[in-house]
């Protein structure tokens, strides 16, 4: 590798009591320069009772504030239909401008969807849930918004790029309410199977190096925070997933401490607080915005 790469830090769900610490370590990490976090989710299935702790989407709806941060939500395509869901991280994409992505899993189909009808298809479910969120990522670009009040005209719909969308599993027509500069649009990430349909993908464990292709977020062990260049290294990365095990108090320490210690050493890179997600990742395929 060339040179030390941007750092991200992985949360796991986060409990409500947790969420002022958490809030107020991953402000002063992006402070020091981390490029952001990837809020994992809770297993769609699962026991009732299990703690399953703040949504993700919720918590960085709280962590948009943060200047200069930058935030995933992770998702499981079985847990929500894509319009929901595209909604959401566009929000995010809007109140971060332009440093928000999605980390999207398979999952299956989820209900909202069998319930109308949907007929699922194994085999190009997960490939359309993800067009369906770029389609309606770019359905309202926003030199479409008017915002006339006193004409009570929010759009100019001639600019508007309805999704139209008709899969075998999903079908969609309309476009989303959010306005969105192409600059803007989320990233959307996936695990390393899946790389065909995503932006970036996040690598865990031994992998053959990647050629061209999506950008390569590398999963670490903060525990072996010495050896992240090597790891980067040989797997082709663009970035680092700086990861923990235990609890909030193990991962509020990852924040403070250990991230701007890697930083200070320049053993990641700190990133310019002004660049988007995409410019963060900064990978062969993120060169320029996807249509």
């Amino acid at each position: 590798m060339p040179g030390p790469v941007p750092a991200f830090v992985e949360l796991p769900p986060v409990a409500a009591a947790d969420v002022p610490a958490v809030l107020a370590a991953v402000a002063h990490a992006t402070r020091a320069g981390l490029a952001g976090v990837v809020l994992r989710d809770a297993p769609v299935a699962g026991p009732p009772a299990s703690p399953r702790g703040v949504d993700p989407s919720v918590l960085a709806g709280r962590l948009a504030a943060t200047p200069g941060i930058g935030v995933v939500v992770a998702a499981s395509s079985g847990g929500h239909a894509p319009y929901n869901l595209a909604r959401r991280v566009a929000s995010l994409a809007r109140l971060t401008g332009g440093s928000a992505g999605l980390l999207l899993r398979d999952g299956g189909v989820d209900a909202v969807t069998r319930a109308a009808g949907g007929a699922a298809d194994p085999a190009s479910a997960f490939a359309e849930y993800a067009d369906l969120l770029r389609a309606l990522w770019a359905s309202f670009p926003h030199d479409a918004l008017v915002g006339d009040v006193r004409g009570g005209r929010l759009a100019d719909t001639a600019r508007l790029a309805p999704a139209r969308f008709e899969g075998r599993t999903y079908r969609v027509a309309g476009a989303l309410n959010v306005p969105l500069d192409p600059a803007e649009r989320p990233v959307l990430l996936a695990d390393a199977h899946a790389a065909v349909v995503a932006d970036a993908v996040v690598v865990r464990g031994a992998t053959d190096p990647a050629g061209d292709g999506p950008a390569r977020l590398v999963a670490v062990d903060a525990g072996a925070a010495r050896a992240v260049a090597d790891a980067v290294a040989a797997a082709a990365g663009d970035a680092v997933l700086l990861t923990t095990s235990g609890g909030a108090g193990a991962h509020v320490d990852l924040l403070e401490r250990v991230v701007p210690a890697l930083l200070e050493a320049g053993a990641v890179a700190a990133v310019d607080a002004t660049t988007t997600l995409r410019e963060r990742l900064a990978a062969r395929a993120l060169a320029g915005a996807r249509p």
